[in-house]
């Protein structure tokens, strides 16, 4: 059960070895792409830094997803408890963590997410999600990056985009739409409202380099590939696809410390019908005996190599 969030800052993988009902509402949030484009917040240093509030500094805080679901009419076949029972948890470096909302009778998960930058001490009134196994790296850059008065990292720094690389609970259905529509849907009552916050998002990214444009969107001639064998090389990936159309870059993402691969990558295609074609026949494939998942790439990154 392992999730990958794309920072401003470089990958974060989270492997989840927490209660099964815990787990759940966390895969269940990332499949809604609930945590895109959220920021980091609250970075105290040597001690944690929480994320999870998709209009921080808005201090809405969802319970589950059964609260997204329910709002969009749909209805979720995971299970429905999501009553918690907060703990004491020592800390560790990495150690992912749901805040318990205890404002209702009955305490129950909260969206809000915190990860600890310290191991030592203890944290009460949480349950544990699970652990970083890969950026540890990035989470040393946002405990020693620069912070106002009010905990806030001076320079944006915020998950980009989620992707559930293993998910162990095939009951779990989740409805077509769109992630935006299930950022704060208690504010967003209308579609004029929501491009509007959309919008604003995009310009305070271009403004802080994060974006070259405030209008830019991922390349449609680009495919994301996850779940690959550690064995599995950029080459590999360019002649494997290259049965679909002329390829004109392939990518695989690895550690910035160690060199090895990270498990996933990038195919760019010369156009738009090749990439559609692969699409549709490489997910679920075999490489390296490994079963792979093919999806449109969401990031934006080529575009920003490009400026420089």
């Amino acid at each position: 059960m392992s999730v990958l969030w794309q920072t401003s800052l470089g990958d974060i993988t989270i492997d989840c070895s927490g209660k099964d009902d815990y787990v759940k509402n966390f895969i269940y949030l990332n499949l809604l792409k609930y945590y895109d484009l959220v920021s980091f917040h609250n970075r105290i240093t040597n001690d944690s830094v929480s994320t999870g509030l998709p209009y921080y500094p808005n201090q809405d805080r969802r319970t589950s997803y059964q609260d997204l679901l329910k709002e969009k009419g749909h209805k979720g076949k995971c299970s429905s408890v999501v009553n918690a029972d907060p703990q004491d948890i020592e800390n560790s470096v990495g150690l992912v963590l749901f805040n318990v909302n205890d404002a209702n009778d009955e305490p129950s998960i909260d969206s809000l997410i915190t990860i600890s930058l310290t191991n030592e001490g203890s944290r009460s009134n949480v349950v544990e999600i699970g652990y970083v196994t890969e950026g540890f790296s990035v989470l040393q850059e946002i405990n020693s990056c620069d912070a106002n008065t009010k905990n806030e990292p001076i320079t944006d720094i915020r998950i980009f985009r989620s992707y559930v690389l293993h998910n162990p609970f095939p009951e779990i259905s989740v409805p077509s739409v769109s992630a935006p529509l299930l950022l704060d849907i208690d504010q967003l009552n209308t579609i004029s409202d929501l491009t509007s916050e959309t919008a604003s998002r995009q310009l305070a990214l271009e403004v802080m380099g994060d974006l070259v444009h405030a209008n830019i969107q991922p390349s449609e001639k680009v495919l994301f590939i996850c779940k690959l064998n550690p064995i599995t090389t950029a080459e590999d990936l360019g002649v494997v696809f290259s049965r679909f159309g002329k390829i004109t870059g392939s990518e695989i993402v690895k550690d910035r410390s160690t060199g090895k691969s990270k498990t996933y990558g990038f195919i760019e295609f010369a156009d738009v019908e090749s990439c559609e074609e692969a699409y549709r026949k490489m997910d679920n494939v075999i490489i390296d005996d490994r079963r792979i998942h093919v999806d449109f790439s969401q990031s934006t990154k080529r575009f920003k190599r490009a400026k420089r």
